[in-house]
């Protein structure tokens, strides 16, 4: 689901509906006493995902900007698929200028499908970590260099060369466009602009040939990739200039909300800090959700048009994104769209490859402007299938929404496909016993060509957002999953079709296709036999994608140390959410609170084991770098009951809400029977929270804290000067006895991680205590 609620707001909707909420569910209608965001004022659509109130959430961009990022998107997707699928036509200049046969120059159309699909392993983690921006701008300059050397290759080894590295560059035509239409436009709208895609795209390839016989019959073949130059370098302009980012973390079903902080006024000394704070708290109030003044009136900031965005980003989130796409082959609705995607552009695929067989030869004897032309009737199909598509695949399924009480499930526009299925069905027979029994070729390209390009718009266009409907979180690494199926299918398929019409005639290899297309739709039919029969798996799976993520709650981020721990925890892309809890709200996010993160304000210290208690999802892991000193507390007894007091009392209530791991920021030389009350106190913190039985503990002991206070301690402030005097003669001199703010908050969060995962030292399976030099190393490996 993507909407915005808590846990809470979500059980009294299901309860209201008499339903359960599985991702991919939606509610397109207001429920009870929960208001959503609509479309306008006098709409009652609810929109899907709910925007923010940030001006520079791409779902509240101005219809300019949407437009402009759509048409820019749509002009990547088509110039990038120009032309690797557009050598039919040229196959016999092709054939002559490379001393080949033909078998060898369908080949230069085969290895490049193959590296297509593959390349976007290295792509989409690229985009999903990097941005969509610089994936875009940096594939198009990687095609138009292809293009120059195809352009200008003299062998048959250098052409294929070529044709590699065109296949390299255009793989996010096909992987791009969804994950950004789903960034920036609601769900009541994508169909229309997954159609959209799936037409610029294929459209592309129809165009293709037709450009490509007909330059190649006039001015050379060379002359059809030295436009691609042109165009491609058009677009590379308008990418650079006028594509901003739309990758934006947006909160996840369980990344929601807690309760809002009231207006507080307090006289008592801020037990985080040593100085006294205002009178009057900074508070975050939740505006109601059916307000927004942003929607439609936002732009890009000067931050989106960076040439990439690399907050957050480290080793294990580019390692994961490679692993999910393989991952998700092993769920029923992503192999089930990628099946469909894929024996449907693989029907596309054999007008393609077989179009200069069948009609270069008697009775027809037609060259290659003629038979480029007949892909007229492919792109106009695909008109078609974008015209009809959008209004009745939503129309079927806002019509099952309202049966349904306002509840739309992803499988609603799948009945939709029936219509075109027999589409599919008329064009292979109409394609097949036209070529094997030389068929007018009015009737084989008029409704065979024609119904080709009709089902290739479509189809994959409703399989694919049905897909993305269902995993959103992950549309990229779908759409990996996706090509590669689809292009493995497509290489194969290509090496195997000319020698088999040679052998067997036409309708073999048409008919085998088409009875593989059909038999996946048939899969679905009733949708319930694969698509929605055990929606209970489907949400294990779907969850089991985020089995890595972790919900966090602080305390102390106000602090030195816990304002470098909060920074560490907003950028770690492995934390969904970040709950903070604190009398003032914290400097990290005084600007603009990431999407992920709900400060709890308020100087009633009272309420905060309740608040904790009362976060939904529960944290996973719960950090303390809470203190104070004597001074601020008004002596060592007061300082001792407000440490030593609300520290025990919030880890009780941690773990009696059910958190896991525990993460102290105590003291170098705690220890509970020192002679010296200070150390004293922090070892009586440590030995009673591990009496209450956290799964795991992790306890580090910092020596000297190094950094930049907001107060002034003059002894402190000499001896930080000495410890950095030190590190600067070298590190060795330093690190045992003081380590960096910054360096204590990286150490916490990654030592907080690997605790949660399990991945802890030997020997300290319940209790894992970090001191000097293991602080400095686990900082480093946070920072690798």
């Amino acid at each position: 689901m993507e909407m915005n609620h808590d846990e809470g707001a979500l059980h009294q909707i299901e309860e209201e509906l008499g339903t359960t909420i599985y991702p991919g569910t939606e509610i397109m209608a207001d429920v009870g006493t929960h208001h959503f965001v609509k479309s306008s004022a006098k709409s009652s659509r609810v929109l899907v995902p709910q925007p923010s109130q940030d001006l520079h959430d791409p779902l509240n961009w101005s219809p300019f900007w949407k437009m402009s990022v759509m048409a820019i998107t749509t002009a990547t997707s088509f110039s990038q698929g120009l032309g690797p699928l557009a050598l039919a036509p040229m196959f016999p200049q092709l054939m002559e200028s490379f001393d080949s046969d033909l078998p060898g120059v369908v080949q230069f159309t085969g290895i490049c499908i193959l590296v297509l699909g593959f390349s976007n392993f290295f792509w989409i983690p690229l985009q999903t970590c990097y941005g969509r921006r610089p994936v875009l701008i940096f594939s198009t300059l990687i095609c138009l260099v292809s293009n120059i050397w195809r352009a200008v290759a003299t062998t048959y080894g250098s052409y294929i060369g070529a044709c590699v590295l065109n296949g390299f560059g255009a793989g996010p035509a096909e992987t791009s466009q969804p994950e950004i239409t789903a960034d920036i436009i609601f769900l009541h709208e994508r169909g229309a602009y997954n159609t959209l895609y799936f037409t610029a795209y294929f459209g592309s390839m129809i165009v293709g040939p037709i450009l490509a016989g007909s330059m190649a019959e006039h001015f050379g073949w060379r002359s059809f990739f030295w436009l691609n130059v042109g165009l491609l370098g058009l677009v590379l302009i308008l990418q650079v200039i006028l594509l901003p980012e739309t990758k934006w973390h947006r909160v996840h079903p369980n990344e929601t909300h807690g309760a809002p902080s009231t207006d507080q006024k307090t006289n008592e000394p801020d037990p985080e800090k040593s100085v006294e704070v205002s009178q009057h708290e900074n508070i975050q109030v939740e505006m109601l959700p059916d307000q927004d003044p942003s929607l439609h009136r936002g732009g890009p900031s000067k931050q989106q048009f960076k040439l990439w965005q690399v907050d957050g980003v480290t080793l294990k989130s580019v390692l994961n994104s490679f692993w999910i796409p393989w991952k998700m082959l092993t769920f029923p609705i992503v192999m089930f769209s990628a099946f469909v995607v894929s024996w449907t552009s693989s029907c596309f695929l054999t007008l393609n490859l077989t179009q200069s067989q069948a009609f270069a030869k008697p009775p027809y004897n037609f060259d290659s402007q003629t038979i480029g032309f007949f892909n007229f009737a492919i792109l106009i199909g695909a008109f078609i299938g974008l015209a009809t598509n959008s209004p009745f695949s939503d129309w079927i399924s806002m019509r099952a929404t309202r049966k349904n009480n306002g509840v739309r499930e992803p499988e609603m526009r799948l009945p939709a496909m029936a219509v075109y299925v027999v589409i599919m069905i008329i064009g292979n027979f109409v394609v097949a016993f036209g070529y094997e029994y030389k068929w007018d070729w009015r009737a084989i390209v008029i409704i065979g060509y024609t119904a080709a390009g009709i089902q290739v718009a479509v189809l994959p266009a409703i399989a694919s957002t049905y897909a993305v409907d269902s995993y959103k979180p992950v549309a990229g690494s779908i759409f990996v999953s996706i090509t590669v199926n689809k292009n493995l299918w497509g290489y194969g398929f290509s090496n195997f079709i000319t020698k088999w019409v040679q052998e067997s005639g036409f309708i073999k290899p048409i008919m085998m296709n088409m009875c593989l297309c059909t038999m996946w739709f048939l899969l679905c039919s009733p949708p319930d036999i694969l698509c929605c029969a055990n929606t209970t798996d489907i949400y294990s799976n779907y969850n089991s994608i985020y089995t890595d993520m972790a919900n966090v709650a602080l305390v102390g981020g106000t602090g030195m140390v816990g304002s470098h721990i909060l920074t560490s925890l907003i950028s770690n892309p492995t934390v969904t959410r970040v709950d903070t809890i604190s009398r003032r709200t914290p400097p990290a996010t005084s600007d603009t609170p990431p999407a992920k993160l709900t400060n709890f304000v308020s100087g009633d210290t009272a309420t905060w084991a309740s608040q904790l208690s009362s976060l939904s999802p529960t944290p996973d892991i719960f950090f303390s770098a809470f203190g104070t000193t004597k001074a601020a507390a008004g002596g060592f007894d007061n300082q001792y009951k407000i440490e030593h007091g609300l520290n025990v009392e919030l880890a009780k209530a941690a773990h009696e809400a059910g958190t896991k791991v525990y993460v102290l920021i105590s003291s170098t030389g705690a220890n509970k029977d020192s002679n010296i009350a200070y150390p004293r106190m922090k070892g009586e913190i440590e030995e009673d929270i591990k009496k209450l039985g956290f799964e795991r503990m992790v306890i580090l002991r910092p020596g000297l804290i190094a950094g930049t206070r907001e107060e002034s301690r003059p002894f402190e402030a000499g001896i930080r000067f000495i410890a950095n005097w030190a590190g600067k003669v070298h590190s060795s001199l330093k690190d045992g006895w003081a380590q960096e703010a910054d360096v204590i908050g990286k150490a916490a969060v990654n030592a907080g991680l690997k605790a949660l995962e399990g991945d802890v030292p030997e020997g300290s399976e319940k209790v894992w205590t970090l001191f000097g030099n293991d602080i400095i190393k686990y900082s480093k490996e946070a920072s690798s």
